[in-house]
């Protein structure tokens, strides 16, 4: 007996998995330069947090990113990871996205970051042009950013 296709796509998913995981990776590797201009993007980012050089961040973000998120949005945002979160101390990347279209890069790395008073969740996206990494997005989300629920704080 044939089982219906839903079936069969529900068991053949976990033997997917790997093969899935291997193709981002592979996708990363394929990008190293991109990959490591985004990843100093983030220590830049980080840098520029921790002296409180907000504006600095903005201005030098992506066009689109300044064109939905005003700069008294960003300069609030940041205020208030600065200080519900504290200093930054830490970070470490558990996820890594590259997708290339129209001879465009865009990486997105994801952090778990832990601040001088609690821990976040970190995404940020950079376009790529000409090994220079440019702000696209930020997210981070934190129980600590809301007393009453998870708060994901973002600008795209």
């Amino acid at each position: 007996m044939r089982q219906p296709h839903s079936e069969r796509t529900l068991r053949a998913a976990p033997r997917q998995l790997p093969w899935m995981v291997l193709l981002c990776v592979l996708l990363a590797a394929c990008f190293p330069a991109e990959v490591g201009a985004a990843e100093s993007g983030v220590g830049r980012f980080h840098d520029l947090f921790n002296a409180g050089r907000f504006h600095e961040i903005y201005v030098t973000a992506d066009t689109d990113f300044r064109r939905i998120t005003s700069e008294d949005e960003w300069m609030v945002l940041l205020d208030k990871v600065r200080t519900k979160l504290g200093r930054l101390e830490s970070s470490n990347q558990r996820a890594v996205d590259v997708v290339k279209a129209n001879e465009i890069v865009t990486v997105t790395l994801a952090y778990t970051t832990l601040f001088s008073e609690g821990a976040a969740d970190e995404e940020f996206t950079f376009v790529v042009r000409s090994g220079d990494p440019i702000l696209r997005g930020y997210r981070i989300a934190s129980s600590l950013l809301s007393a009453s629920r998870h708060d994901l704080v973002m600008a795209w």
